[in-house]
Formats: C-alpha cells, structure tokens, sequence
C-alpha cells in the first residue's frame, strides 16, 4: 500500500510521537514537491494536500499546524499574520542551508567581512 494512501495521515494525529512522524511525512512530500511555493490558506486547497482515490483531504487546522511545524525547522514562513486565511512561503532550502552556501561563496572569493549585494551573490562581479 502506497503510504499516501494511508487515511490516518489526513488527520492531525494527537500521540506527540505519531505526529511528529507524521509531520516529517509531509514535510518531506512538500519539500519535494513544492519548494519556493506558496500555500495560501485563504484559497482553493492544492492537490497534495487532497487524496481523492481514498476521499480524504487535510483540513485548515491541519494545514496550519503542519506550515507551524515548518516554520520551526526553517523550512518556510508567514507572510502574514493571519495563520487561517494567510500565506506561507516555503523556502528553496533550509535557512541553514542558505547560510552554509553564502558562506562558503564568501570563503571562496574572499569575500568575508566585505558588503556584498544579492545582485553580486547571484550573478558575481
């Protein structure tokens, strides 16, 4: 059985320890699905989160808790301060991952303790 057919994963799961497996199971579809997206909890839901072949879908309570749980893993953040109708920006990489890449452009081109613009982080000098 596919695991995103498995019903239970629609529905926010209570025991700390199934959650958090839980949460790390959807993380992990967003992230390969959907970096740099946005999910807009005020609009129509995006497939990933609907399983029509078994009628199941993640409701906005859910939804939230999940872009919650990816917020304190540095995988997104609000643009908004409103969690139930607003909007979450999920990131390319991780926070943390972005910093190890800047720095290590920096290291390499010496360019540590200089002012640099994103214009030149992207496109050099």
């Amino acid at each position: 059985m596919d695991i995103g057919n498995f019903p239970p994963l629609y529905t926010l799961q209570l025991n700390p320890s199934t959650r958090s497996n839980q949460m790390t199971f959807w993380q992990k579809t967003i992230k390969e699905n959907f970096s740099g997206f946005i999910i807009n909890l005020g609009g129509v839901k995006n497939e990933v989160f609907i399983n029509r072949r078994i009628g199941r879908e993640l409701d906005t309570d859910f939804i939230v808790a999940l872009c919650e749980s990816m917020q304190n893993n540095n995988m997104g953040c609000w643009l908004s301060n409103e969690r139930c109708t607003g909007r979450f920006l999920l990131y390319k990489r991780p926070l943390t991952e972005w910093v190890e890449l800047i720095h290590g452009w920096a290291i390499r081109f010496g360019k540590i303790n200089s002012i640099e613009s994103a214009y030149s982080l992207i496109h050099g000098e």
